[in-house]
């Protein structure tokens, strides 16, 4: 599956999304589309034998994982532009130094009790009049003019204890002027980097992949994720719709291929801080947001093309309110049970009553001695 096909489903399900989650034959007909670019409309997930895989198989389950879980340590790790735009994000940050300072100040002055009711971002425009033509800070008039600052902003701010906000801005002052006196391009792309690297982190322990493929005859995932045959692989079953719920399908609304390239694409920083920013001005803003989960969607579902054999779609769930309080997530599209020809006897057994009870068929591997090739014979 192509970049392309995964820019434009997300482009389409975040501009459409209220609809979605909310008309059923829409839905139905967004998912029908989508799901029939699989082969037979069927993915599958490739299980080792143990207690905890027969736990959830058997309450027609998934386990889905956080991303920090996965042994590759790039997998989910947004790939960042700082570095390679750095002139442009040292102008960003020049730009910005008004919308920058409001945020800082507004914050601080919330935590240590300062009421300022009349503080608005026009002031600091004025406040910092400090730029060239071309828009840009400059530090040099900053550091000149600074001490003329504190007495102008605080005269234009009504209802306010001055006193106490003077001599809090005398202080912020200080730590400005001595940050920017060690104002260094190569700090400043440290600083940001660093800064970033904690977020990205943060940003693949709170999301939750389940990896599925369209091939359930790979012998090399047979063998690695199968335990050299010895394991199962499950069958879900997109083909029809019709036989699930509308609450179930709203689940698969993040269900997507996986696109390979040896490169992986960058995602643009300078659109979240510019959210954090307007954020920071009014809380109830979302301009921007939906760029930002545009940008980032269309880059999560990359793997670099050592992987491509594995044919992967993932779904993707992610926690970024912190609410889901488990890993198991109900997914009644289970269709059938396939197992390695070299399982045991007692795990197929178990699979045996598994299969009975969730009312699915169950498959075997045996071997094709003319093809010298492996094929399903149907026990259940």
């Amino acid at each position: 599956m192509t970049k392309k096909y995964v820019e434009d489903y997300f482009e389409y399900l975040i501009s459409h999304r209220e609809q979605l989650e909310n008309d059923e034959i829409a839905l139905r007909s967004f998912l029908s589309k989508h799901f029939a670019t699989i082969p037979e409309g069927k993915l599958y997930k490739y299980r080792a034998c143990n207690k905890n895989n027969f736990n959830v198989l058997r309450k027609g389950q998934i386990y889905v994982p956080y991303a920090k879980e996965f042994s590759d340590e790039f997998d989910s790790l947004l790939k960042l532009d700082i570095a390679k735009n750095k002139s442009s994000y040292i102008k960003w940050i020049r730009q910005c130094v008004p919308k920058i300072a409001y945020v800082i100040v507004k914050a601080a002055c919330k935590e240590k009790g300062i009421q300022c009711k009349n503080l608005n971002l026009d002031s600091f425009y004025e406040l910092f009049d400090f730029y060239d033509k071309d828009g840009i800070f400059q530090v040099s008039k900053f550091r000149r003019d600074s001490n003329k600052m504190i007495p102008y902003f605080v005269e234009q701010i009504e209802d306010i204890d001055k006193e106490k906000l003077t001599e809090y801005l005398k202080e912020m002052q200080k730590l400005m002027q001595d940050s920017f006196k060690e104002f260094d391009v190569s700090h400043f792309e440290e600083s940001l980097s660093a800064t970033w690297c904690l977020l990205r982190e943060g940003f693949r322990e709170r999301l939750l992949i389940y990896c599925l493929t369209y091939d359930k005859d790979n012998r090399k995932m047979w063998e690695d994720y199968a335990d050299n045959r010895k394991g199962f692989c499950i069958e879900y079953d997109f083909s029809n719709l019709d036989k699930y719920s509308f609450e179930a399908l709203k689940k698969l609304l993040y269900l997507v291929p996986v696109y390979y390239a040896k490169n992986q694409p960058y995602f643009n920083v300078q659109k979240m801080f510019d959210y954090v920013l307007d954020k920071g001005i009014d809380p109830k803003a979302d301009l921007g947001l939906a760029d930002i989960e545009k940008s980032l969607y269309s880059i999560l579902p990359y793997k670099h093309t050592d992987f491509a054999c594995e044919k992967e779609w993932r779904l993707f769930i992610y926690n970024i309110k912190g609410n889901v309080q488990s890993n198991f997530f109900d997914f009644p599209f289970i269709s059938a049970i396939y197992m390695g020809y070299d399982i045991i006897y007692q795990d197929e057994q178990k699979l045996k009553t598994i299969a009975k009870n969730l009312k699915i068929k169950l498959y075997k591997q045996e071997i094709d001695e003319i093809e010298n090739e492996y094929v399903f014979e149907q026990i259940i």
